[in-house]
Parts: C-alpha cells; sequence; structure tokens
C-alpha cells in the first residue's frame, strides 16, 4: 500500500485496523526489534501466546515443517494469528517462496518481516506494497549519538575522554537504543565518584563486546598472525550463535586492502576503497588504514593472493551451511589463512 521513509510518532492503530503485513526495513536491529514489539504489543491480551503467535529468524536454520505448519493451520483460539520472520532476506528461497504464497492466500494471520537490506527481494517487495506495508526506517546519523553523549553527559555532570567516547560511538554503531544502555551502564558506575570522569580504562571494562567487535577482534588478530588469539575470538562469536558470514566479509575486505597497500599510492587507495565500502567517521577510516598498513608488513602479496583462493572458496561454503557446520568451516578456515 505505501512505502514509508524516515521515523515519525505514530498513533498506535487497533488489532482490526492493521494492515496483512508489515515489512520493516533498517539496518538497526535495536530499531527492527522496536518495531517488532510495537506491533506484538497491540495483540496483548487478544491471542493466545502460546499458539497463535511464533518467531522465525532466518539468520538461523528454520524448521521448515514448523514453518509451513504454523502458517497452514487455523487458530481455535484467536481471531487472528502473529508471524514474526526476522532477517528476511536471508530465508532461503524455496521457504520464501512459501511465504509468499502464504501471504497471497492466507486471511487469519498478521505478518511482520524485518530486513537489514535495502531490497529484500522484488518479489516479495511489490507483494507487501500491495496487500500491506513497507517502512524504510534510517537509522540515526553517527552525529546525532555524538551529540545526544554530549548533551546527555553534560547534563549528567559526567565527562569522558576522547578516547572512552570514540570506544563508546564505535561499540554501537549506529544504534541510539544500544548508546542509551551502555551509557546507563558507564553512569551507574561513576555517579558516586567524587570525580565523574569515564576514561578507556572504565569503557573498557563496562561496555559490552557486541558480535559486530568481536568479529573486528577475530580480523584484528589475523592481521597480526595471532593463531592462538585468532581462535579464542572465533569461539566467542561462534558462542553467539550468529551466521559468520560477516566475519568473511569483513577478512576479504582488509586482505584488499593489504594488497593495495603494495602498489604506489596505496594508502589512498585504501582509503577510497573504505569510504566507498564503509559508512564511517573519518577518523575511524584512518584508524583502520594505520591498522592495515602495520598488518601489510606480515603478508607477501603471494600470500594475499593464495589467501582470496581462500576466502573465495569458503564463502561459497558459508552460503550453503547452517549455522552448526559453519563453525567448522571457521575453524578451517582461520587455519588455512594463518598455515605456517
Amino acid at each position: 500500500m505505501d512505502r514509508k521513509a524516515g521515523r515519525v510518532k505514530k498513533s498506535e492503530p487497533k488489532l482490526e485496523d492493521l494492515e496483512k503485513c508489515y515489512l520493516f526495513i533498517s539496518r538497526s536491529s535495536y530499531v527492527l526489534e522496536e518495531e517488532v514489539n510495537r506491533i506484538k504489543k497491540i495483540f496483548g491480551g487478544k491471542i493466545n501466546f502460546d499458539t497463535d503467535f511464533r518467531v522465525f529468524d532466518a539468520s538461523s536454520e528454520i524448521d521448515e515443517y514448523d514453518f509451513r505448519n504454523f502458517m497452514s493451520t487455523p487458530s481455535f483460539f484467536s481471531t487472528s494469528k502473529l508471524l514474526v520472520v526476522k532477517n528476511v532476506e536471508r530465508l532461503p528461497s524455496h521457504l520464501l517462496d512459501v511465504l509468499i504464497d502464504k501471504l497471497e492466500e492466507s486471511k487469519d494471520i498478521v505478518f511482520v518481516l524485518t530486513s537489514t537490506k535495502s531490497k529484500p527481494g522484488s518479489k516479495l517487495m511489490e507483494l507487501v506494497e500491495r496487500i500491506g506495508k513497507v517502512e524504510d526506517i534510517k537509522s540515526p546519523p553517527a552525529t546525532e549519538l555524538k551529540k545526544w553523549l554530549e548533551e546527555k553527559s553534560e547534563l549528567d555532570g559526567i565527562k569522558f575522554t576522547t578516547k572512552a567516547s570514540n570506544l563508546l560511538l564505535e561499540s554501537v554503531g549506529e544504534d541510539l537504543t544500544s548508546l542509551k544502555l551502555e551509557y546507563e551502564k558507564l553512569h551507574t558506575y561513576v555517579i558516586s565518584e567524587k570525580e565523574k570522569l569515564i576514561d578507556e580504562k572504565i569503557a573498557k571494562s563496562l561496555i559490552s563486546r557486541t558480535y559486530f567487535l568481536k568479529v573486528f577482534d577475530l580480523v584484528d588478530f589475523v592481521g597480526v598472525k595471532d593463531k592462538r588469539n585468532s581462535l579464542k575470538a572465533l569461539k566467542d562469536m561462534i558462542d553467539g550463535k550468529k551466521s559468520l558470514i560477516g566475519m568473511v566479509t569483513l577478512l576479504y575486505r582488509m586482505f584488499k586492502c593489504l594488497m593495495y597497500l603494495k602498489y604506489e599510492n596505496g594508502r589512498r587507495s585504501v582509503k577510497d576503497y573504505l569510504r566507498k565500502n564503509i559508512s564511517a567517521k573519518e577518523y575511524f577510516i584512518d584508524e583502520l588504514v594505520r591498522k592495515y598498513e602495520k598488518f601489510s608488513k606480515n603478508y607477501s602479496e603471494e600470500d594475499i593472493i593464495r589467501i582470496f583462493g581462500i576466502l573465495n572458496h569458503y564463502d561459497i561454503q558459508f552460503r550453503k551451511a547452517t549455522i552448526e557446520e559453519s563453525i567448522n568451516l571457521a575453524n578451517m578456515l582461520i587455519l588455512e589463512i594463518l598455515e605456517d
């Protein structure tokens, strides 16, 4: 029916006024979670959540029988059912076809789909725009998060060192909700202290290491050829039970930058490449370039070419693997890259 960009204060619709399907698109997982909870709240007390509410996350393996069965079985307790499919852009093609068919024919299910990609699939987009609503929700820019932190800490009488502030902002990416949660931890720690100062040491000890940052840790250990800590960082990532495709992407990006640095004007080429491929502040890009310059001394051109072949091979394998299968693949990938 319509596609809406940005975010405005919205009045909550009644259950009977809900669209048949919602597709929420945002780079921020926290924003997407808020939208899911908003719709779920409308159903509160009106459906049996034990039988008529289900969440499937396409970033993990989905039980096909359970997926089909929920959409095919009518409710005996409620007038409507609620189905949430997170990361719908990762849904295998055969399950996406099932979802599209059910979207067309189901009359007693409200579908809530979330995606971190602006175009999760043209066929799905066209269908949802016709029968429901697509909302493309922009994450707050980094400048807004920095401004919020400066204003909030000033109001609370708390000071951040530059390194502590940068560490906090890097840890939350573009998620204002995450920033507020991490800030609250720091605020609670320092509020009773005589000197209300957050330095880098305090920030490092209290700020959560998100999955995103754990991937960066792993890539850095590979950059310095530290096999033991690379495997340890990988174990921390695996414990989070997340898809490991992002690891391959970041490793490929690092080694591409290391190859650029082997040639004349390599530093400029790396900065241009990073500016085009990541959404980050200039100081963060400068920091990456400095790191890559150090790492480039650890790998020859022949090493990098060999590693490109390894990454290409494992990228294909990861895309076909379940979360469980990808654990063994990830260990093999790191061992092959760092072979003696």
